[in-house]
């Protein structure tokens, strides 16, 4: 057990560790790994890939209904990017690791979307929501293309589709990881 033994919510329980090994389609072998309190139930989770990959980053064409399905493991050290849309999920200090597909990531995007426009009395922030789950909603029926970035200072993350689908690699800079670790909260 780690030196956070102790939970940082409620400060009394103690964490349990459970992992649970997943094969994912044309990658091979990960692990999912979760931290729960035995008191207040607080939950960390995380990825570990099998495989020890170089700092990465990952891009994906968004054009068609089936292009959703491309799985998506992230870990909790991964920035997701979608720039037509404004999105930007970066890690903090609780961020969690999860595998899901790009249809899920927009489900996400929308769910916080909604929760942020009931607090919201700005019309101009209203608008600019409102905006951004039309670009969803047209983004589900496969009529707004847009561009899905995913860049893991440690390589724990990784897009995967189905043959024939184009997703495009490559290596995170030295430059580029130090600045991305630095920003992160832990």
């Amino acid at each position: 057990m780690s030196s956070y033994s102790k939970c940082p919510v409620c400060e009394k329980g103690n964490f349990k560790l459970t992992s649970a090994e997943v094969d994912i389609p044309y990658y091979g072998q990960a692990y999912i790994i979760t931290l729960i309190c035995e008191v207040c139930a607080f939950r960390i989770t995380d990825v570990v890939l099998s495989k020890v990959n170089p700092p990465t980053a990952y891009y994906a064409k968004i054009d068609s209904v089936e292009d959703l399905k491309i799985k998506v493991v992230k870990s909790s050290t991964a920035i997701i990017r979608i720039p037509e849309m404004g999105v930007k999920m970066e890690p903090g200090a609780v961020s969690q690791g999860f595998i899901t597909n790009i249809e899920g990531i927009l489900q996400r995007v929308e769910d916080v979307t909604v929760m942020v426009k009931g607090w919201l009395t700005d019309e101009r922030k209203l608008e600019k929501c409102n905006q951004l789950l039309e670009k969803i909603n047209k983004a589900v029926n496969g009529e707004f293309e847009f561009t899905f970035i995913i860049e893991d200072p440690l390589g724990n993350s990784l897009l995967v589709g189905a043959p024939g689908q184009i997703i495009k690699k490559r290596r995170l800079s030295e430059r580029q990881v130090n600045r991305m670790l630095s920003k992160r909260k832990f």
